[in-house]
């Protein structure tokens, strides 16, 4: 019987392909015939999930040595388990397991940014509990850049070069200086940063950033200052804790900013009428009438009963 969809010119093919799920499925058609060899390295979207890290690298090598353009639109990779990124089954401690994804991070990461991804993301395995340094390479072709891990330690290259065309930038779960991050990011328009441990001090200094959320992680240290110096600011959304046994100073330079929602928890009680004492403080605009809010402790209330307010929350709790 005659191969017919082998027949077919190679835009239809990689329509098909770029049907299936995930990448690795598409990269398995190269065994069919050599009509099918290599078709899935052009593929404008690249998605890998639970490939072991040096079998990754290796599909990264494909790529990286079939491009005919400048570099893969989307980048997408994600890991569940530290056994799979691994490429082990339950017969390693966890310290093994770390060890090993640790060792493979490093190239992984260098051969992604090889590949000049205008969109990448990296989802690590939540369990990967180390703190280790993770260098992050140059995307000097990146626009938006989404990584997810817990606990790691991400820090530049001195000799970097930045992320010229960086506009998007998304951290969960990193440890990251954030201050010399948004140096490298002359573009930065949106800047995500959530269950990150940034330390005491939160500095942002940036001509182009627009939007800003930050939601620190700090179960050790809390939030001391937080000075912010954006001239294009339009949305800011903080949420942070606080010791009252320290000052905090904020400072705060945005001369466009249009929104602000604000949530300070307090690691003790803070200043009140005795026996009671500010817990919790909010401050978030309402937009509409009656519209529904939630809290940091995850309840629900209505906000005002007028619209375009700023709400100033406050919660008092007993000593």
């Amino acid at each position: 019987m005659a191969d017919l969809i082998s027949a077919l010119p190679d835009d239809l093919l990689l329509q098909v392909l770029g049907r299936l799920p995930l990448t690795a499925a598409a990269a398995r058609t190269s065994l069919l015939s050599r009509r099918w060899r290599g078709l899935w390295t052009r593929l404008p979207n690249i998605t890998f999930r639970e490939v072991a890290l040096d079998r990754l690298g290796s599909a990264l090598a494909s790529l990286r040595d079939a491009a005919v353009g400048p570099g893969v639109p989307f980048l997408d990779i994600a890991f569940d388990s530290a056994q799979a990124a691994a490429g082990v089954d339950d017969g390693f401690t966890r310290d093994g397991l770390q060890k090993r994804v640790l060792a493979g991070l490093p190239s992984l990461l260098h051969a992604a940014a090889g590949l000049s991804p205008v969109e990448f993301h990296l989802a690590l395995p939540r369990r990967l509990d180390v703190g280790a340094d993770v260098e992050l390479p140059r995307f000097h072709r990146a626009t938006s850049i989404h990584l997810y891990a817990l606990n790691l330690r991400l820090t530049l290259p001195p000799s970097t070069g930045g992320f010229p065309k960086l506009e998007t930038l998304s951290l969960s779960g990193y440890r990251v200086d954030l201050a010399a991050l948004v140096r490298h990011c002359p573009c930065l328009r949106v800047l995500r940063v959530t269950q990150a441990t940034l330390g005491a001090d939160i500095n942002i200094r940036s001509e182009s950033l627009q939007k800003l959320f930050l939601r620190t992680n700090e179960t050790r240290r809390w939030t001391d200052s937080i000075n912010i110096e954006a001239p294009k600011l339009k949305r800011l959304t903080l949420l942070f804790r606080t010791d009252t046994g320290a000052r905090l100073s904020v400072s705060l330079v945005a001369p466009l900013l249009e929104k602000v929602s604000w949530c300070c928890s307090y690691a003790t009680k803070g200043a009140g009428l005795a026996p009671w004492g500010l817990s919790m403080a909010r401050l978030y605009a309402a937009e509409s009438l009656g519209q529904r809010v939630t809290t940091c402790a995850g309840e629900d209330s209505r906000s005002s009963q007028l619209s375009n307010v700023n709400v100033l929350s406050l919660k008092i709790t007993a000593h």
